[in-house]
């Protein structure tokens, strides 16, 4: 039987953590396909350790800057928390919005901080949405395929 599960509610240096590596890792997948883009067909003539040294300059921006992005991301989302005292999906659009204008600030440009906030927002809430809909999702599976799969138990809510 598959069965889906939630992980664990992580604390905040574990998610800030995990995100800023998440963000360093995909910066430096994305640094490395720019760098090797980016770079002039190799010739004779063109001297191997300045085309390496650029290479790695490129790959180590990108990496610090995406993992900038997702410890940004993590950050503004724990304030909004704490300042609201809610945990929903507007802290994750705070902490969108947020990392939305470290990337615009990386263009050098306030257009594209203006751009980016919304769009980052807008990108957390729906995944945060699509989030919150899979324990709905996992329900009507098992209740129409139940010898394959079985949702997941929700865990019990503590009265106070």
């Amino acid at each position: 039987r598959f069965v889906m599960s939630q992980p664990e509610e992580a604390d905040l240096g574990t998610k800030l953590l995990v995100n800023t590596g998440l963000g360093a890792t995909i910066g430096l997948i994305t640094g490395t396909v720019t760098s090797v883009w980016n770079e002039p067909k190799l010739e004779a003539t063109l001297n191997a350790k300045a085309v390496t040294a650029r290479s790695l300059a490129t790959i180590a921006d990108q990496s610090s800057i995406m993992a900038a992005i997702g410890a940004t991301y993590v950050g503004a989302s724990a304030m909004a928390e704490t300042a609201r005292g809610k945990d929903d999906y507007v802290n994750g659009m705070v902490g969108g919005c947020a990392a939305g204008l470290v990337f615009g600030m990386r263009r050098g440009k306030v257009s594209a901080m203006a751009v980016a906030c919304p769009a980052f927002a807008f990108t957390s809430a729906v995944a945060r949405a699509s989030i919150n809909a899979q324990p709905m999702a996992d329900a009507a599976m098992a209740r129409t395929h139940p010898t394959v799969f079985r949702a997941a138990p929700q865990p019990a809510s503590s009265a106070h």
